[in-house]
């Protein structure tokens, strides 16, 4: 800011505190997979006014008939023979 010849220069810092957790999206949320196949599921945490949260901490958790799942979402899927469907088998 100027005014009469006066220079005035102020800093603020300002706070951002992220809302409550509101969701959670695990992507990809569908998949298709060869038996012993691998991939990588992430996680999106989001909170009540739509902004992405930081440093959440994140269990993965698989159905063991359909595959397995470390705990950086990393699958493998299960080795055995025959088309196979499981709804829900990687829970975050």
């Amino acid at each position: 800011m100027s005014s009469d010849g006066l220079d005035i220069n102020t800093e603020a810092t300002i706070v951002i505190r992220p809302g409550s957790l509101s969701q959670i999206i695990l992507e990809p949320q569908s998949v298709s997979t060869s038996p012993s196949e691998q991939l990588s599921f992430s996680v999106l945490a989001i909170d009540e006014f739509g902004n992405p949260l930081t440093n959440i901490v994140t269990t993965f958790k698989a159905d063991i008939s359909a595959c397995q799942i470390d705990a950086f979402g990393r699958f493998t899927a299960g080795a055995g023979a025959g088309a196979g469907v499981y709804d829900n088998a990687v829970v975050v």
